[in-house]
């Protein structure tokens, strides 16, 4: 073997002797091309090129997956994407959050013994294809692509994909070639974690050398969908250039990537309650009457948490989750026999029946009386129809669409790059109206309100 590769092998090896046996090892590693770490490293050593020998020579796949996100031009544009609410003064922004999602994941991983590198990988990259304008900004974006896709004539029978079944028939060979979908029966035409894979593989900005692992972005992709049982039959297939067919599947999931999905449900539950209690839109009397109706929340679990909640102490707060998570995940793990038995895409990492209680009642309080509540904050409206009505100008106007795509190129850093879309964008209306998705999820909410001001008012709502 190879001196060189030897020497990686025991250097990574060392530092991860003590993982759990569950955790994702980072020479097991596989790269989207399909190639493996172990197989990868041996032709990097064997070559003569120093700067890449130094550049992956210290550091793990998983943590060039993370430093490949957090040096990117999607990461950096996430400071500019509100979290909740979208008009001035909110404190909450997709970057902040994402940093908070981070750095709840390597507590958990770190206590649970699980690979803190892939788990922060995933948490770095789970919303840099979350669209402006917070939850308005995706709701707005999803419901623009169903109308322009929508079938012609009702529901029609396709494979086993059942999104194809929502597409016109007109549009489902284009759809088929050039979107990004599973065979997952919640797709939707939108989907903030799946176009956060689509962005960093089928849209990227062409970066050298290796690009992510499978399980990284089987995390991004799956940390919005909450169903861990549906895990199992996910799969995911595309031709992403002319030399890599990218496929996903149950065997890249893993427990990093579940601590992730809950890490995101602690940073955003909290988030939005202080904000909402502090803009007055939540009051604790709400909370506390939907307590009470839920049985399964025991007295001491409500006055703990409406205690913390009322002093507005976001650091008691987080404990008070994390701690109940860490807790239960050990029981839950302590009851698999051996490594062999795990399912990796089944639920072992979970809050005590008491909290997740706890956690489903907030979930639905949020969605009832902020996300849900239409006009309770009138930006929030505003920014949802200017969205609308520049996706609507560039459909109707390709010419103007181009043209702004080649202003914003002019910032090296934009990071819509590839040219997918260059040959089908004036005749093909399904591959115009993803490249025009592709383009607004980039955008921050400044560049959005700028370009809509010059929307002419046939195309606003």
């Amino acid at each position: 073997m190879n001196q060189e590769l030897q020497g990686y092998i025991e250097y990574v090896g060392k530092h991860e002797q003590n993982l759990s046996p569950y955790a994702i090892k980072s020479l097991d590693a596989v790269w989207i091309d399909g190639e493996t770490t172990r197989d990868f490293y041996e032709r990097l050593f064997a070559g003569r090129d120093t700067f890449k020998k130094n550049r992956y020579r210290w550091r793990t796949p998983f943590q060039l997956d993370r430093d490949s996100i957090l040096y990117s031009s999607l990461f950096t544009r996430l400071s500019k994407k509100t979290q909740l609410y979208t008009g001035q003064g909110r404190v909450e922004n997709r970057m902040t959050h994402t940093l908070k999602v981070a750095q709840i994941t390597r507590s958990i991983c770190r206590s649970l013994f699980l690979n803190e590198d892939l788990g922060e990988a995933i948490a770095f990259g789970h919303d840099v294809g979350h669209t402006p304008f917070a939850h308005e900004g995706e709701r707005a974006l999803n419901e623009w692509l169903r109308e322009k896709l929508k079938p012609d004539h009702g529901q029609m029978e396709l494979d086993d994909i059942l999104i194809l079944n929502k597409v016109s028939k007109g549009y489902q060979n284009s759809f088929k070639t050039y979107a990004t979908y599973s065979n997952d029966s919640s797709d939707d035409f939108f989907s903030h974690g799946r176009q956060s894979v689509r962005l960093l593989t089928y849209v990227r900005k062409k970066i050298p050398d290796r690009y992510f692992t499978k399980n990284t972005l089987f995390g991004i992709w799956r940390h919005s969908t909450k169903a861990f049982d549906t895990d199992e039959k996910f799969s995911y297939k595309q031709q992403i250039d002319e030399n890599t067919t990218f496929e996903l599947g149950k065997d890249d999931a893993s427990l990093e990537a579940q601590v992730v999905r809950l890490a995101d449900d602690i940073a955003w539950i909290i988030s939005d309650l202080t904000e909402s209690i502090r803009s007055k839109i939540l009051n604790l009397n709400v909370i506390r009457e939907a307590f009470e109706k839920k049985t399964a929340i025991t007295v001491t679990k409500d006055v703990e948490f409406r205690e913390y909640l009322q002093r507005e102490d976001q650091v008691s707060l987080y404990t008070y989750f994390i701690t109940d998570l860490i807790n239960q995940s050990k029981k839950n793990l302590e009851e698999v026999k051996s490594s062999e038995n795990i399912k990796k895409w089944e639920k072992y990492i979970s809050f005590s029946i008491e909290l997740e209680a706890i956690v489903g009642c907030l979930k639905n309080i949020i969605e009832e009386y902020v996300i849900s509540a239409k006009g309770i904050y009138r930006g929030d409206k505003i920014n949802y129809e200017r969205l609308m009505a520049l996706c609507e100008l560039y459909f109707d106007k390709p010419n103007d669409f181009l043209s702004d795509i080649e202003i914003a190129n002019r910032d090296l850093n934009f990071p819509f790059k590839n040219e997918w879309y260059k040959k089908g964008i004036r005749d093909d209306k399904m591959v115009r109206a993803l490249a025009i998705i592709d383009f607004a999820s980039v955008l921050t909410d400044m560049e959005v309100a700028r370009l809509s001001e010059s929307v002419p008012q046939e195309f606003r709502i």
